[in-house]
């Protein structure tokens, strides 16, 4: 999808509800703009709304670049214009001192976009996350929905529910609850399997301590008995 302000449209409802224009099937054939220069490759788009990763000649589209051109559509819509020009030309990356290359914080590169929102914007938060550079960080659409929904009812905004997408945010959330249950259960079995590790070396601990024990036992009687051969010993001598 290529997610930008010109390809979100507003319905005239008295409500009204944001329509997706541009699906990734069409693309900008003139304007050397780089505010506007669209990426040809297995995920289309304009690169200025784009993540990093979605550069590559290798990129497989998934919901995260999408989530990534929301949260610089977010801003882009706050701030009532496109993204500072200066974006592109800015580098994705820093040399460190050992040769090796950071990639730079997207949210630093936005830098002078992202401040000009207040610090208490209730999108704040929410662009932050869109926007980190890990795409495994970023909310997932039915996350941001969520979120959305819940500022939505914070500030008193009035908002229609899509069911179609409530069903399938509904099935999102199973499936993420199932997902859970799976890693807690891989959890409990780990703790389970650690617990009787820890048993079988307290077990042996214990089996050590009563071998020391024993040993010390049989070292008090050796004493003993050696004290006793030199007593008599020395009651020979004296006879």
């Amino acid at each position: 999808r290529d997610l930008t302000p010109r390809n979100v449209l507003l319905t005239a409802d008295a409500q009204p509800r944001a329509k997706i224009a541009d699906v990734g099937l069409s693309k900008r054939l003139h304007g050397e703009d780089l505010s506007t220069a669209y990426l040809k490759s297995t995920c289309p788009g304009t690169l200025v709304y784009m993540p990093l990763e979605a550069m590559s000649k290798t990129a497989k589209y998934d919901q995260s670049l999408d989530v990534f051109s929301c949260g610089v559509l977010f801003l882009a819509t706050l701030r009532r214009k496109g993204p500072s020009e200066h974006v592109m030309a800015m580098e994705r990356y820093v040399q460190l001192a050992n040769g090796s290359r950071q990639e730079i914080p997207e949210i630093e590169r936005r830098k002078d976009d992202y401040d000009a929102l207040a610090v208490d914007h209730p999108l704040k938060a929410i662009i932050a996350q869109c926007l980190a550079n890990d795409k495994h960080r970023r909310p997932t659409a039915a996350q941001l929905h969520v979120e959305l929904l819940g500022i939505a009812e914070r500030l008193g905004i009035p908002h229609q529910e899509n069911k179609d997408y409530t069903a399938c945010h509904l099935a999102e959330k199973e499936r993420l609850l199932s997902q859970y249950q799976e890693r807690l259960h891989e959890k409990d079995a780990a703790i389970t399997e650690r617990e009787r590790w820890l048993a079988e070396k307290n077990q042996g601990i214990a089996d050590k301590e009563r071998q020391l024990t024993e040993n010390e036992e049989r070292l008090a009687e050796k004493d003993r008995q050696l004290a006793d051969n030199e007593r008599q010993l020395a009651e020979k001598d004296m006879l």
